[in-house]
Parts: C-alpha cells; sequence; structure tokens
C-alpha cells in the first residue's frame, strides 16, 4: 500500500510493514494526529532528525507519556519548543539531564519538583538568579555544589536559612570563605548541628569565627566541628589570650586533645593558667583527668584539685 492509499484510509502506522525512517519529510508532515498517536514506542526512538523537526505541536498533541518519554535525547532537543506545558512536566530524567543549558532556562518554570532533580550542575550553574529562587527547594546535594558564586550570592537570607541540612552539605568549600554565611539563620544550631562537611568547616577562617561565631556558638560548637577546624584557626584563638581559649569548652575534647589545649599558654597573657579555665568551669570529664600527665598534674594548685573533686571526679595524683 502505497503511503497516499494508506493516508486516505487512516491505516495505523504501526500495522507498516516497512521502516517508519523510510517517510519523507513532507510525508511526516503530512501525517494526522491520530496517525502520529499511533506510532509505537518501538519506532518512535527510530525517527530522523529531518523527520522530527517536521513534526508540529498539534501533530504531537495526542501522544501519551511512555510515547513521550521514548523519544531519545537527540530528538527531544527538536521537539522542546513544540511541546505543550502538560507534555514538558511528564520528560523524563534522562531528558531533561540532555537538553542544552538554553533549552533548561527556557522550560525550567515548567518543571515540577519531581523534575528539578533531573538537572545537571552545568544546568543549575547557567540558570539565572530568579530561576534559582524558583528552584532552590527542590534542589538536591550535587546541585546545590553546581550553584555559582553569584547565584548563592543573590539568596536572600531567609532562603539560604530554608536551606535543608543536605543541602548545606552540598554547598562548596569556596562558599564558606565568601561572607554570604553570614546570612545563615541561626548559627549557633548551624554550626551545633553536622551539617557542613570536613572539608568545608576546614575553610572557615579567624575572620569568620571571630565575626559570625559569638562565644556561645563556639563554646557549644562539637566536638565534630572543632576536630575538622583549620588547626591555625584553633592555635591562632588559644594564643589570643584568655578570652580566646575561653571560647573553648572543655567537655568537648578528646582526653589527647584536653592535654594538648592544656599544654599551651596563651602568648598575650603568659601567667594566664589555662587550667583555671578548664577546672572553672566544672565541665570535665573523668576520661580527661585520667589523661592528665604527671607533668601537668605537678602544676595543679590545691583548688584546682578540689574544683576536680567538686565535679564529683575522681583524681589520683
Amino acid at each position: 500500500m502505497g503511503f497516499n492509499s494508506f493516508q486516505s484510509y487512516g491505516c495505523q502506522i504501526s500495522n507498516f510493514i516497512f521502516s517508519i525512517t523510510f517517510l519523507t519529510p513532507s510525508q511526516i508532515s503530512a501525517l494526522t494526529v491520530t496517525q502520529v498517536s499511533a506510532i509505537t514506542i518501538y519506532q518512535l526512538p527510530q525517527l530522523l532528525s529531518s523527520q522530527i523537526s517536521r513534526l508540529t505541536g498539534t501533530q504531537i498533541s495526542g501522544l501519551s507519556t511512555p510515547q513521550l518519554n521514548s523519544f531519545t535525547v537527540s530528538q527531544m532537543q527538536i521537539l522542546l519548543p513544540i511541546l505543550s506545558t502538560s507534555q514538558i512536566v511528564v520528560l523524563s530524567p534522562i531528558q531533561i539531564g540532555g537538553l542544552s543549558n538554553s533549552q533548561i532556562s527556557t522550560i525550567i518554570s515548567y518543571l515540577t519538583p519531581t523534575q528539578i532533580p533531573a538537572l545537571t550542575p552545568n544546568q543549575i550553574g547557567a540558570l539565572t538568579n530568579s530561576q534559582i529562587s524558583t528552584v532552590l527547594p527542590s534542589l538536591t546535594q550535587t546541585q546545590i555544589y553546581g550553584l555559582t558564586q553569584t547565584q548563592i550570592s543573590s539568596l536572600s537570607t531567609s532562603q539560604i536559612s530554608s536551606l535543608s541540612s543536605t543541602q548545606i552539605s552540598g554547598l562548596r568549600t569556596d562558599f564558606m570563605i565568601q561572607s554570604q554565611i553570614q546570612k545563615i539563620d541561626s548559627l549557633t544550631n548551624f554550626f551545633n548541628l553536622d551539617f557542613f562537611t570536613t572539608s568545608q568547616i576546614f575553610a572557615i577562617n579567624n575572620t569568620q569565627v571571630n565575626n559570625y561565631m559569638g562565644d556561645v556558638t563556639f563554646y557549644n560548637a562539637t566536638l565534630y566541628f572543632l576536630e575538622n577546624l583549620n588547626p591555625n584557626v584553633i592555635r591562632d584563638i588559644i594564643n589570643s589570650g584568655a578570652d580566646g581559649f575561653c571560647r573553648f569548652n572543655p567537655i568537648a575534647y578528646t582526653p589527647a586533645q584536653f592535654i594538648q589545649l592544656n599544654s599551651v599558654r596563651p602568648t598575650r597573657n603568659p601567667y594566664y593558667s589555662n587550667f583555671d579555665y578548664v577546672l572553672s568551669y566544672r565541665n570535665n570529664t573523668q576520661e580527661q583527668i585520667n589523661a592528665l600527665t604527671p607533668q601537668l598534674k605537678s602544676q595543679l594548685t590545691q583548688s584546682q584539685i578540689d574544683s576536680i573533686k567538686n565535679q564529683g571526679l575522681t583524681y589520683t595524683p
């Protein structure tokens, strides 16, 4: 049966005994909505680029979700301009991930929250600031990593504060060395909870600690946070004198860290005893006391020893 006869009788394209690729572009253009809808999910991926480009929005309006999802990435790149909103929202993750940055920018406002995670970091990085604001709640940890500094800088305080713990852990290390960190609300909570990765914590510098972490915040920081701080930051805080050293919470340290910190005397005030601080707060553990070396024990005053015992801890000379 020739094409004209096929068209006249409205035969199903799925019954064609020859490959659908044999249809010329002009023949593709002549197909009705019903005929295009009859093309199977096995035949659609066979369509050539020259054939795909001749389809119209009206012709493909009757395609089902399985049919739309059967198009290859390269085919979908050609079809995208004629897709309706209802068709865009059923695109598969593979199809979305294969679109160009400019194409994503065109359809981003139509994508559903379940489709947003399919965007690649590269596609995310190409979005405008306003587009990022729209999709932010649905971004995955990997996508958050794809945000540029310009995009991050465009976010409001409330938007950054609304990020989940998983999203926070996706922020790139270079975010941590920007003043953007001050936009994070409830700093005490963020630094208490282990949201940040070890590399993010390591990237925090003295300026950020001093400007964005009050004494209470730093005192309540978790052991995970303190362990992963850059040693130079800890050193500078300790060496800043009694005020700096008093920012540390003694109970947060392992016995080894406890000994290390108590073996350092602040350079600004060499007569200030670290033990006066770590013992006066009555916030020590038995493990820390057990770890005291003979040399350190020999430096303890009677009032310091009494402070240990007053905490209900056992002290052995």
